[in-house]
């Protein structure tokens, strides 16, 4: 029998605000598996967001714009209103993932855009994760990792979200 994986919502539960570095540290010292939403910025680095743009969670010195037209130095300069938390790169969150072997992530693809697709999967593969992630997203995302899955390319871990009722269809 397997164990069972408790996974924190974008890194929330342990004090630090969401989506934020420490809050993903502390799920990950806290024994807890995460997940994550991510998305590219305007040149082309894949972060950890879960919004299209800062404001509910991270406040930007510079104003609100999508995150899809920053740089990755305007995103360095989001942080939380309260306590100064900044969101992470996923480079930050590989690093934790190989510090912590035990860990799995579920990371959802917030844009069917290809160059996130490609650097999600490279990252993958790179870094030897193809047990230890999951990967979500919408049709053409999910259609993406399947192909791979079934050239035998990546693991078994992929599930495809309809759009409609995001838990409705999924394959194993």
């Amino acid at each position: 029998m397997s164990e069972m994986k408790i996974y924190s919502h974008r890194g929330n539960g342990f004090g630090p605000p969401e989506g934020s570095i420490e809050a993903f540290k502390s799920a990950v010292q806290n024994g807890f598996c995460y997940e994550a939403d991510l998305r590219l910025l305007g040149d082309g680095e894949v972060v950890v967001f879960h919004d299209d743009k800062p404001g509910r969670v991270f406040a930007s010195p510079r104003g609100v714009k999508p995150l899809r037209e920053m740089t990755s130095a305007e995103f360095r300069t989001l942080k939380t209103p309260s306590v100064g938390n900044r969101p992470p790169f996923l480079k930050e969150l590989l690093e934790l993932m190989l510090r912590y072997p035990r860990i799995e992530a579920l990371w959802e693809l917030k844009a069917e855009e290809k160059l996130l697709i490609e650097k999600v999967t490279a990252y993958i593969k790179e870094k030897n994760l193809q047990r230890r992630v999951t990967v979500i997203g919408y049709p053409k995302v999910a259609s993406h990792f399947i192909c791979l899955k079934k050239r035998k390319i990546l693991g078994p871990n992929c599930v495809l979200l309809d759009g409609r009722h995001p838990w409705r269809k999924s394959l194993s």
